[in-house]
């Protein structure tokens, strides 16, 4: 029986027209006011996200909590600094969650990539494990684009409807001691996922919108390094697709996987069935004969195969 894997990342709910990116955040009136917690973070924070368009929230806050203090020459954490930070951090949380739930009420794209991926997995039916690494509501997005099939899935950093977001950095970062409470598995929503073991046993795993960024890194690299390995035989090559937006980010994800894996991309492609689809343009003859093969390779289909020799 075929075992395959639907992990999303935030470029899944930008796909879909939603704008729920912490450069959106950033922008919007649901970021805490400076003059809520006068704190250092606030406004290391504030001059990060007036620069450039893309505000990358979780590294700015692992930049601040590892280094940014020297640069405000504080040699001794006294422990109203800290807490000042700390409750600022609370707001921060506070605001994204009220920022995504005005988000999450908003109408979707339902001819998108994204809609159209979605579909095809829960049609396909052997997508046992689905993972999500945002917060919004997967089944809320199934329905609005006409999914009314029964599916499970997990949220890897919490929900906005246990609100249970988890926003921080992964901890092989040395934070400076008082920071620990922006450490992802330190939160007290953090659970156990299997995640990296469903990955291994699967024949095919596809991504949506994740940049595979070293925030997350750590729940794909055991699985990137065992597909690229050299003692591989050819039952133990996997499909693996990768949707990501632009021929940027396409060529940063590559770089990222090059780097995580002792260089060699040219295994990953090699040894497995491996593509990356942009959806930029609308995902083109890559976007329709992905949807073909897990069409043919479709529960139904077998099935049917299995009803026509009874």
């Amino acid at each position: 029986m075929s075992k395959k894997v639907f992990i999303i990342g935030n470029g899944f709910d930008l796909d879909l027209g939603m704008n729920t990116g912490y450069s959106d955040f950033a922008k919007s009136e649901n970021w805490p006011q400076d003059s809520d917690v006068n704190s250092c973070l606030s406004h290391y924070l504030k001059a990060k996200r007036n620069i450039g368009k893309w505000f990358d929230l979780e590294k700015e806050l692992l930049l601040y909590a590892r280094e940014a203090e020297k640069r405000f020459n504080i040699r001794h954490l006294h422990a109203s600094h800290v807490e000042k930070n700390r409750s600022f951090y609370n707001n921060l949380v506070s605001g994204l969650t009220d920022f995504l739930r005005e988000e999450e009420k908003k109408d979707i794209k339902n001819n998108s990539v994204a809609a159209k991926v979605l579909k095809a997995v829960i049609d396909n039916g052997y997508f046992s494990s689905i993972y999500s690494f945002n917060y919004t509501d997967l089944y809320k997005i199934a329905r609005k684009v006409g999914i009314d099939s029964h599916f499970s899935y997990e949220h890897v950093h919490g929900s906005l409807k246990d609100n249970s977001i988890i926003l921080g950095v992964e901890e092989k970062s040395d934070l400076i001691p008082g920071y620990q409470f922006l450490y992802k598995t330190y939160n007290q929503h953090y659970e156990s996922h299997a995640i990296q073991y469903d990955m291994l046993e699967a024949d095919e795993v596809v991504f949506f919108g994740h940049s595979l960024g070293d925030n997350d890194y750590h729940y794909f690299q055991m699985f990137f390094r065992n597909q690229c390995r050299d003692n591989m035989t050819r039952k133990d090559g996997k499909r693996i697709t990768i949707f990501t937006f632009d021929e940027k980010s396409r060529i940063e994800i590559l770089e990222q996987l090059r780097q995580m894996n002792d260089k060699k991309t040219d295994l990953l492609f090699n040894q497995n069935k491996m593509q990356l689809i942009c959806t930029k343009d609308g995902g083109g003859v890559r976007l329709e004969s992905f949807l073909k093969e897990l069409e043919k390779d479709s529960v139904r289909v077998h099935n049917a195969v299995i009803s026509a020799f009874l």
